[in-house]
């Protein structure tokens, strides 16, 4: 789309030349200001200094223009000195195309003379320069947002590349260290590794750890243990239950039960039977 657009600006410089060139065969030919009518073809070779010299000055209010949209701080005060610019461009092309034309016509360089060229070419060109100038404004604009926008597409690339990175180091260290939970007893603490845990049963202030050798009462609520485990494979199940899913033996949706690889079967409430579900389905191929 952005080179769509380019060339379609550049298309219209091109227009604008042509358009330049016709318009003075126009005026030449209708009202019969030469000897004998003017070809188009003539007047853009005649014309082609003159488009030389724009060109040329367009070459600093083109670096002007680019180093005023990379200013972070892009704002009224940024279009206002480029209009400024544009407006600068223009009367040095009209001055320098007048002492171009003066000089072809071997006419001393007078500041009477010049004004009255100045003047002259300030209503033929001055317009039509200021146009083109504004294309080229828009042209190094539209230039410049493709930059930007392709630079935001590698830096959300890397981004990506990073977390994607973040998130294999994580699993690899879970997979790598044994996570466990420490359940402390007077003086002494007990570490209970995850994959021991069947699941964990709610017990007013505390929660008792279930394994298949036996339970272990720790100080520490539901909720918070939930938020810490969700990674672990664990999830609630049931207001008072938290389960290890690799634990499962059979979920029978009828009841709202699941029954565990030791036989015992636990509630499942509504809102556990849509987070299991999910996790189901995250975890299925």
């Amino acid at each position: 789309m952005a080179r769509q657009s380019s060339f379609l600006i550049i298309l219209f410089i091109i227009g604008l030349i042509v358009f330049d060139a016709a318009q003075q065969q126009f005026y030449i030919n209708t009202y019969k200001l030469a000897p004998k009518p003017v070809l188009l073809g003539h007047l853009l070779k005649s014309q082609s200094i003159n488009w030389a010299v724009w060109g040329l000055i367009g070459i600093p209010f083109g670096w002007f223009v680019w180093n005023q949209l990379r200013n972070v701080r892009f704002g009224v005060k940024s279009f206002m000195l480029i209009f400024i610019a544009a407006v600068f461009s223009v009367a040095i092309s009209v001055i320098s195309v007048s002492l171009i034309s003066m000089w072809r016509q071997d006419l001393n360089v007078l500041v009477a003379i010049l004004k009255e060229f100045a003047i002259f070419f300030a209503f033929q060109k001055g317009l039509t320069f200021f146009m083109a100038y504004g294309t080229i404004a828009i042209l190094l604009n539209n230039y410049y947002q493709v930059i930007k926008v392709n630079a935001k597409e590698v830096e959300i690339v890397n981004l990506k590349r990073n977390s994607e990175k973040l998130e294999q180091d994580l699993r690899s260290r879970i997979d790598d260290e044994e996570p466990f939970l420490t359940i402390k007893t007077g003086n002494k603490v007990t570490p209970i590794a995850l994959s021991d845990i069947i699941w964990i049963q709610s017990d007013d202030y505390c929660v008792r750890i279930h394994t298949e050798d036996r339970s272990y009462s720790l100080r520490k609520s539901m909720k918070a243990l939930e938020e810490q485990l969700r990674h672990f494979r664990f999830i609630r199940i049931h207001r008072g239950a938290l389960l290890n899913l690799h634990y499962i033996d059979q979920i029978n949706f009828e009841s709202s039960t699941i029954r565990l690889q030791n036989d015992r079967e636990l509630p499942l409430s509504r809102s556990g039977l849509k987070t299991l579900k999910k996790r189901i389905k995250e975890s299925s191929l």
